[in-house]
């Protein structure tokens, strides 16, 4: 692979992959723009040489026994969408991410997130449109400040344990001519806008991902 220089699109999911990440042959691949990873077993992070790659836009780790924290986020230049759902992280969305200003779609459901979302993702407002977030262990209350995610189109937070109700913030971003179509939370967590599935839900309906 280090001697793919020009390789723009790459896929090695479910290759039986067993074990860590080296650093090789990443540095080489400067290219690479999409990346496709699911169905390993890592059972580590990733090694700084690919997360800095210089045009990686697109990068997908799900199923693969990802592990560590999410600081690795802020540091990819050029990442658009980054979906790594069902990786045992056991760890907090950290404040960093909201320097991810190149972000459009993350995707990490069932990841055993825990703590607070930080207020500081709608500092993503330019860039943000599609965040699922969904059953993992997050508390708290859900920050109005996602109401600043103008671009934002979809909203998943289902299977966590936040406290209160959706802000009235964030649901007035969704009505008939906003970019907001899609919000959804637990049934137990009061929500005037949601398409799934809150008490006030004005909707039920299946809004899958992919």
């Amino acid at each position: 692979l280090s001697k793919l220089s020009n390789l723009v699109e790459l896929d090695i999911s479910f290759t039986s992959w067993f074990g860590p990440l080296n650093s090789n042959p990443w540095s080489k691949l400067t290219n690479l723009e999409y990346l496709a990873m699911n169905g390993n077993v890592f059972n580590t992070t990733l090694p700084e040489e690919l997360i800095q790659l210089p045009k990686l836009q697109y990068l997908y780790v799900v199923d693969s026994f990802l592990k560590g924290d999410l600081e690795w986020v802020s540091r990819m230049p050029a990442i658009r969408e980054l979906w790594i759902d069902n990786n045992p992280l056991s760890t907090q969305i950290p404040e960093s991410l909201s320097s991810a200003t190149t972000l459009a779609s993350f995707s990490a459901g069932n990841c055993g997130l825990t703590g607070a979302i930080p207020a500081s993702l709608g500092n993503l407002a330019d860039s943000m449109t599609h965040l699922w977030l969904n059953d993992n262990g997050l508390t708290s209350d859900i920050p109005e400040d996602l109401s600043k995610l103008s671009n934002l189109q979809t909203l998943s937070l289902m299977g966590n344990e936040f406290n209160g109700g959706m802000p009235s913030e964030i649901c007035s971003q969704k009505d008939a001519v906003g970019r907001l179509q899609t919000v959804e939370v637990d049934s137990s967590v009061p929500c005037e806008c949601c398409t799934c599935c809150g008490h006030s839900s004005v909707s039920v309906q299946s809004a899958g991902k992919r």
